[in-house]
């Protein structure tokens, strides 16, 4: 293991310190620029299967593979989600909280 894959993982291991899974801080520059895929999985409350599909399909946050590794650049991440939401038309829309 190198010591980049190494500051990759210790990074990733920071995010799931941050915060709960399934929720981001409230000043996300305090991530590291670069998401894993562990990172992104951990704040969205997905899968790593989900993200993957969402890759294929061309529906995920921009992206760069390093190694074998998926990487997310942390300002495209949070931008990619700004455009992709959409105001609640009524308060049905509003899902549920699942059971942790």
């Amino acid at each position: 293991m190198t010591n980049n894959d190494t500051s990759i993982r210790q990074a990733a291991h920071l995010v799931a310190t941050l915060t709960p899974r399934g929720v981001w801080p409230p000043n996300p520059s305090v991530l590291p620029y670069f998401l894993t895929e562990d990172d992104l999985a951990h704040l969205l409350d997905r899968s790593l299967r989900t993200l993957e599909r969402q890759r294929r399909d061309g529906t995920s946050p921009p992206f760069t593979v390093l190694g074998k590794g998926i990487l997310y650049p942390r300002d495209a991440v949070v931008e990619h989600l700004l455009k992709s939401t959409r105001p609640l038309r009524k308060a049905s829309d509003v899902p549920e909280a699942h059971a942790a």
